[in-house]
C-alpha cells in the first residue's frame, strides 16, 4: 500500500503541504511480512503544532480525505 504514489493525492499534498519525515523505529521482515515499525502521518501548522495525525498505513483515498478535512 503505497498511497504517495497515487498521483490525484500527490498533487494535493504537493498543493497544501510541505512534506517530511522521520524515521523512529525499525522493522524486520519475517518470511514475507513486516514486522514491526510504526507509521503515523502528522499534518502541522508552520509553528510545529499537530493540527491532525493518522495512525498507521492508509491508502490514497483515505489519506486524501483526511488531507482535505485539515486544509478545509
Amino acid at each position: 500500500m503505497n498511497a504517495l504514489a497515487d498521483p490525484e493525492l500527490g498533487k494535493y499534498i504537493e498543493k497544501y503541504f510541505v512534506s517530511s519525515f522521520q524515521r523512529v523505529g525499525t522493522f524486520r521482515i519475517v518470511g514475507k511480512q513486516k514486522q514491526g515499525g510504526n507509521v503515523a502521518t502528522y499534518f502541522c501548522a508552520p509553528d510545529g503544532r499537530v493540527l491532525h495525525a493518522i495512525a498507521g498505513p492508509v491508502n490514497a483515498q483515505t489519506m486524501l480525505k483526511e488531507a482535505k478535512w485539515v486544509v478545509e
